[in-house]
């Protein structure tokens, strides 16, 4: 491509100014001339080393820039054009330059497209290995694990790079930073630690592997919720269960003091309920509300759960902050098979909450006749 006789074709092309860029500019991935294109530029953004070497010699500016801040030597680390970078740092490029909407650096470009050679050419001149972008802070190390690039990883990992990064879920990333020893208890204010994140996404394998590489299996979002009542909030049983036998503390609690059985319970979770339940986890857990399990499953009309429920044990009178109980609840929210299958419990119609009412009142109040011609039945 850089043979001499066609050296002055590539010129042209390369020259914003002319037809032939116009044209050519139509058919590849050049940007337009608005964006303030040098020459230079769209010959690093194709690699022309002989076209570089005349521009430069000709005294093109090394450090101009176009409408996004970008230079001619982050246009040729971007499309690892490895000799283009090469001549470019033996000219006077500035190794550091960033563009103006996100401050990316040679470095940083080419470790998101996964330039390997380019990579260790930049960090062999002394690139920051620790640069970050301003629009997520991620470092070249984050931007290889983020595009799951586990060879370009590497690069970074060998110069010391900070492997305490948090925003990772491929496996065999992972699998690599762990065995360079990475922290499996490093914290994110988003995400919590790698385990927690893992479990958010459902990934049954990397899961394992943190969890075998000695994480934390209590450790916590940055909400406070360990990795049980992420695991149940998402529905994974599967991983509920992995957790409950790898020593998962069971009644822990959110920040409301919502255990996973009282969470499961009010989002109608039945298959988790009745693994909490086996393991033996507290039945009548309160939240500071005064909710517990039952009393969320009969409000929400979990007529299964309330089943499951009662049937370990769960007291049939047991009540909330306002001394209702679930026949209470049931009634003044018109939840009529639930009603009859509290009645059949032994529910008492004469219960009352803290206002007074029972259960029947609740219902003629809210005009549930048919609720209130059972507890009228049943009241005799």
């Amino acid at each position: 491509m850089e043979s001499a006789p066609i050296i002055p074709a590539i010129l042209r092309i390369c020259d914003t100014r002319s037809r032939s860029y116009s044209t050519w500019s139509k058919l590849s991935s050049l940007p337009s001339p608005r964006e303030c294109l040098s020459d230079l530029m769209v010959a690093c953004c194709y690699g022309q080393s002989a076209i570089i070497n005349i521009l430069l010699a000709n005294g093109a500016d090394i450090e101009a820039k176009d409408g996004h801040g970008r230079t001619p030597l982050i246009f040729a680390a971007t499309n690892g054009h490895e000799a283009s970078v090469k001549l470019l740092l033996k000219g006077g490029a500035y190794i550091e330059a960033k563009d103006t909407k996100y401050s990316r650096t040679p470095l940083l470009k080419a470790a998101t497209y996964g330039r390997d050679a380019t990579i260790k050419l930049l960090l062999d001149k002394g690139a920051y290995i620790e640069a970050k972008d301003t629009k997520y802070s991620r470092t070249p190390l984050l931007k290889a694990v983020m595009k799951r690039r586990t060879t370009t990883v590497k690069l970074p990992l060998q110069r010391g790079a900070d492997i305490e990064a948090k925003d990772r879920s491929h496996y065999a990333t992972i699998e690599l930073l762990l065995e360079e020893g990475a922290d499996t208890s490093c914290i994110d204010t988003d995400t919590g630690t790698p385990l927690v994140f893992a479990i958010e996404k459902g990934n049954d394998a990397l899961i394992k592997l943190l969890l075998d590489k000695g994480a934390s299996v209590d450790c916590e979002n940055g909400n406070g919720e360990t990795t049980l009542l992420v695991a149940v909030q998402r529905v994974h049983k599967g991983i509920v269960e992995l957790l409950l036998n790898k020593g998962a503390t069971i009644e822990c609690q959110n920040r409301y003091r919502e255990t996973p059985l009282l969470v499961a319970a009010q989002r109608g979770h039945h298959d988790i309920v009745e693994l909490l339940l086996k393991k033996e986890s507290a039945i009548e857990c309160k939240n500071r509300y005064g909710q517990i399990p039952s009393l969320a499953a009969v409000d929400r009309e979990y007529d299964a759960i309330v089943e499951l429920l009662l049937e370990n044990g769960a007291a049939i009178e047991c009540r909330n902050a306002y001394r209702k109980t679930p026949l209470l609840v049931a009634a003044q929210r018109g939840h009529d098979g639930i009603v009859k299958q509290l009645l059949k419990k032994g529910a008492s119609v004469q219960s009352e909450d803290i206002f007074g009412q029972t259960a029947l009142l609740c219902a003629e109040q809210n005009g549930y006749k048919d609720i209130v011609n059972v507890l009228r039945t049943n009241a005799t």
